[in-house]
């Protein structure tokens, strides 16, 4: 089970708006509205892209996901 933004600022010794702007960023550049769409994405990219998904998983939504699957 994911943590929810508190716990994942806390482990992170962040904030939590900066745990918040970090998930809203990551929702505009793949044009999901929430943290499950962004799951579904981050599936599908990686499971049906490999080629692209190294770039987009490292680069945008690897350390959010990872965070949230801990």
């Amino acid at each position: 089970m994911g943590y929810v933004k508190k716990e994942v600022a806390d482990k992170l010794n962040l904030s939590y708006r900066t745990i918040t702007t970090y998930a809203e960023n990551i929702y505009k550049k793949l044009q999901v509205p929430n943290i499950a769409a962004a799951v579904a994405t981050a599936l599908y990219v990686v499971i049906l892209l490999p080629s692209f998904s190294n770039m987009v998983f490292q680069q945008t939504i690897g350390p959010f996901i990872i965070c949230n699957l801990l």
